[in-house]
């Protein structure tokens, strides 16, 4: 891939948003003061952040989970012993 978000933890996302942001603005401003050397460079930028907030959104919304918390769970074998299957919904009668 491009860049290797996928191996970065939650926190180092956040911190990498925030970097990119700043480069992203400073690059923009050279853009139009006219002071830039790679013009595609506010583009590639621009689709790095991107694809760094969709997976900091992944992470919100539950879809990406952190590291830690996968890897626990494929070490203790998945579902617990104790641990029951979820119900299943109520049906409601019209």
């Amino acid at each position: 891939m491009k860049d290797s978000f996928n191996d970065l933890s939650y926190g180092e996302l956040l911190t990498r948003r925030d970097e990119m942001r700043k480069q992203y603005r400073d690059v923009r401003f050279n853009v139009v003061v006219g002071h830039v050397d790679n013009p595609l460079l506010l583009r590639t930028l621009k689709r790095k952040l991107a694809r760094l907030n969709t997976i900091l959104h992944e992470y919100d919304l539950g879809i990406r989970q952190a590291q830690a918390a996968v890897t626990g769970a494929e070490e203790a074998g998945g579902k617990e012993e104790n641990e029951q299957p979820a119900a299943a919904p109520a049906q409601v009668e019209q």
